[in-house]
């Protein structure tokens, strides 16, 4: 093997090493570092075109502590192998999603209203909910919503859907809330 040829093999192996960094071991999907950077691009895009609609569903477990500490950790890990593969079903090809941390999902939709967002977060929710998960009762999700037109950032952006979604889990979990009006 020439120089360039081991030098080539390398660089193949090193990117295949960080394609499989970029996944969550436990979900199967993007993690929140891969999620971050796909995230840009859109936001980049969105810039460019703001007419196109975009929202932020910030998802989260809702009792997922309760799941780990009633029925394992190997339970917990079904529980987020199921939500992220009912997110996996549900997105488009232009979608954006992944495992933002613990028990928390992000993803990025482009719909034509906020209206459409939130029936595809709804339609998320009633299918988490009824999951059959062997061994482990019901889990739901608590989802927050937030169009990003009235954002300057998508940091502001993810910080409404992640407010919305905390009004969903005070509003009594296993629900969808649109966030209204601009975040700083």
């Amino acid at each position: 093997m020439t120089d360039l040829e081991i030098l080539r093999a390398r660089v193949f192996e090193l990117e295949e090493q960080l394609e499989a960094a970029s996944i969550d071991i436990v979900a199967g999907v993007p993690t929140r570092s891969r999620l971050s950077q796909d995230l840009a691009k859109a936001w980049s895009a969105f810039e460019r075109n703001p007419l196109q609609n975009m929202s932020i569903l910030m998802l989260d477990i809702d009792m997922f502590k309760d799941v780990n500490d009633t029925y394992g950790h190997a339970a917990g890990d079904r529980a987020l192998r199921a939500v992220a593969t009912e997110i996996k079903n549900l997105a488009r090809q232009h979608d954006l999603f992944g495992r933002w941390g613990g028990e928390e999902f992000v993803m990025c939709v482009r719909t034509d209203t906020t209206d459409g967002a939130r029936a595809m977060a709804e339609r998320l929710r009633a299918r988490i909910a009824s999951l059959k998960l062997g061994g482990v009762p019901r889990v739901t999700v608590s989802i927050g919503v937030y169009a990003v037109g009235d954002c300057p950032t998508l940091e502001s952006a993810i910080k409404a859907a992640d407010g919305a979604m905390y009004q969903a889990k005070r509003t009594g979990r296993n629900r969808v809330v649109v966030g209204r009006g601009p975040s700083a």
